[in-house]
């Protein structure tokens, strides 16, 4: 069985070859790097870089922070770190093999990456032009075993089972990532990565900085979905939203009573996932003076009716439809989010929810959406592998209610053209 190194040794492995490469300034390394990793690994805090990393590649969870950051990180110290200390610092140490170690951890991590972006759970940037079939969705059957925490020589005995607990590799030791996913959901043993937001902040803002910085640390992790400081920025009503940019380049109570009202407070809340008198409370802690628009805020917190001019972001329209009880996740979702499309089912229509784009998408049934007065595209199937291309977005191949349809792809721009949709799929 291949043996996965342990988080405590990692750990150890990791500061050691920090310190030492960042003792040896001579070295040529890119110390940038390893002072950002060591910045990282001494946080007094659970989201230390190998606590996440080790997570990820175990649990399937990302815990919170930067993901584009510490990933790389952790793959230039593999790639590049680790070799030139094996070279260049055997002297000192006289430990070779217990940094080879890490090479274990750092092929799991790889593994989970692949499956991840196969699964459409993330999209894995261009850091992997050093690993061995990394763009070819290919696994190899090392990695397999980590993954299911079993001997290699389970891995390959699979390929004689039978019905769907068959995995054959397609090549010597190598296997399709699909065809693993297929496997692992067969066998029970499928994880979908979870991403957990955690607390932006270590304790509650209380002044106008530490609210910019509450709300900065939402834009940092790489959740799904990404909230970034446009979208902030498009919560803001367009009067204030001018204001809302001075307070991010000088937050203090003048410039934060300039952009908060009620409306505001329950766009940030929607969009933040919190509770909107949570956040009131908050603010009240970071103003010396009253809040304003007192009546404003009591109606607030009796949860009175959304505008229908509020815009439609994705994290409304997926609350909207979560709180809708006449329809349910596609089956395909297993649970949880896409990274560019959710599909859903109410009563006869099948319809998805394309969310990684500034403008939010609904793909209807022609049936469901021919009467809508919101601007559409019509996508006819007689169209469709035109010129060898699909001719429509990919995501909606998995569903095979709408695939080789005829569609509308209609754009959503308010809460009120949600409402708008939401009726026609009702009716």
């Amino acid at each position: 069985m291949p043996t996965l190194i342990g988080r405590d040794e990692a750990m150890d492995i990791t500061r050691e070859l920090n310190d030492l490469l960042l003792d040896q300034m001579w070295l040529n390394t890119n110390h940038e790097n390893v002072q950002k990793m060591k910045q990282l690994l001494y946080e007094e805090s659970d989201h230390c870089l190998i606590n996440d990393l080790y997570a990820y590649a175990t649990d399937a969870v990302w815990l919170g922070g930067d993901m584009d950051e510490k990933i790389p990180l952790f793959i230039d110290m593999c790639e590049m770190e680790v070799p030139l200390y094996l070279q260049c610092c055997y002297t000192y140490t006289h430990s070779k093999d217990k940094f080879l170690k890490l090479q274990s951890l750092y092929e799991l991590i790889h593994a989970r990456l692949v499956i991840d972006e196969a699964a459409g759970d993330i999209e894995v940037n261009v850091h992997w032009k050093f690993l061995p079939h990394a763009s070819e969705g290919v696994l190899n059957r090392r990695q397999v075993a980590l993954l299911e925490n079993k001997k290699e020589d389970t891995i390959r005995n699979a390929m004689y089972a039978e019905g769907r607990a068959r995995l054959k590799p397609f090549k010597d030791n190598l296997y399709r990532v699909d065809d693993v996913i297929h496997w692992q959901k067969a066998m029970g043993t499928f994880k979908a990565t979870q991403f957990r937001r955690g607390d932006p902040c270590r304790e509650d803002p209380s002044t106008g900085l530490q609210f910019k910085l509450w709300l900065q640390a939402f834009a940092n992790p790489h959740s799904s979905p990404l909230v970034t400081f446009d979208q902030l920025r498009e919560t803001i009503t367009t009067n204030r939203q001018t204001a809302f940019d001075l307070f991010w380049k000088s937050p203090d109570e003048d410039t934060l009573l300039a952009w908060f009202s009620s409306q505001n407070a329950l766009n940030l809340a929607l969009l933040l996932d919190i509770k909107p008198d949570w956040l009131i409370n908050q603010l009240s802690r970071c103003l010396l003076t009253e809040l304003p628009e007192d009546e404003e805020f009591e109606k607030l917190r009796k949860k009175e009716p959304v505008s229908a001019e509020l815009p439609a972001t994705a994290e409304l329209i997926t609350k909207t439809i979560q709180e809708c009880d006449w329809i349910e996740s596609h089956a395909l979702q297993q649970g949880k989010q896409n990274a560019k499309m959710n599909g859903y089912t109410s009563g006869k229509y099948t319809f998805t929810h394309e969310h990684n784009l500034k403008t939010q998408y609904f793909w209807l049934p022609v049936i469901a959406g021919e009467h809508l007065s919101l601007p559409k595209k019509r996508y006819l199937k007689k169209d469709l592998d035109q010129s060898g291309k699909y001719g429509r977005h990919s995501g909606l191949k998995k569903y095979q209610e709408l695939a080789y349809e005829d569609l509308y792809k209609v754009e959503i721009h308010t809460y009120g053209d949600l409402q708008d949709v939401l009726k026609a799929l009702k009716s």
